[in-house]
């Protein structure tokens, strides 16, 4: 065989042999992009609209959802789920998110949105709703004014560690949780007997800022706090105030 014969056959073999690789690599590109693609989305902002809102809708500006609790449960667990409210908001339920974080926000900055606070009765205990974190996560409240409501009338009368604006359950295993408070008013009656967040059985992370405080809120930041207590005290409550 020719030199040149030679020079042609492996010519011809190097060529097979970048065709195969440019199959294979097109095929892999293909395989990373459809792997990408089926990851979820895991920050999620959704409007909700008491008044207007449709729970099947898209949850854009446009096609609001109609509830808080949708607005969790559409957003996948590990996510952040960002719901900006359109209207006041009266919240009756203890919503479960699982493994997510959870802001709540005005739609329109420098227009704060009432989110009202209720008590549940289910026949045998009452307690605030609010957000139940079984696993994981925190609460985050920004142009809100937070309503809490009296128990004047609330049969039975409300107690026990669900009794708070965040909330865990018995067979939670919490290490952390947090709460941030940012240009919020709270309003709560003189009567008012829940709490911010749940026993100093878990960590907390409190923080308040550029938000008004009730007169007479001391004790009612975390259950089993006294009021008055110097957080500095508190090994386990990480939080800008200065007292409980």
């Amino acid at each position: 065989m020719s030199l040149e014969s030679e020079i042609a056959a492996l010519s011809s073999k190097v060529t097979s042999l970048i065709d195969y690789f440019n199959g294979k690599k097109a095929g892999i590109d293909a395989s990373v992009s459809a792997a990408v693609a089926a990851i979820p989305l895991l920050e999620r902002v959704w409007y909700v609209n008491q008044q207007t809102g449709d729970d099947n809708a898209a949850g854009g500006v446009n096609t609001p959802l109609k509830s808080i609790d949708k607005a969790v449960a559409n957003t996948p667990a590990g996510g952040m789920c960002l719901i900006r409210l359109q209207t006041d908001y009266e919240h009756s339920t203890a919503v479960v998110s699982t493994q997510r974080v959870v802001n709540i926000t005005t739609d329109v900055s420098g227009v704060k949105r009432k989110l009202t606070l209720k008590y549940i009765t289910d026949g045998t205990n009452s307690y605030l709703s609010g957000i139940g974190l079984p696993s994981w996560g925190s609460l985050g409240l920004r142009e809100i004014t937070l309503v809490l409501p009296s128990p004047a009338g609330v049969v039975p009368t409300p107690g026990g560690s669900a009794n708070c604006l965040i909330k865990i359950y018995s067979s939670s295993v919490v290490a952390m949780l947090g709460l941030k408070l940012d240009a919020c008013e709270v309003q709560a009656p003189a009567d008012f007997i829940g709490y911010l967040m749940p026993g100093t059985a878990n960590g907390a992370v409190l923080q308040v800022t550029s938000t008004s405080m009730p007169s007479g809120f001391g004790g009612r930041y975390v259950t089993g706090v006294a009021s008055g207590t110097a957080s500095n005290t508190m090994s386990n409550i990480v939080t800008n105030l200065a007292t409980l």
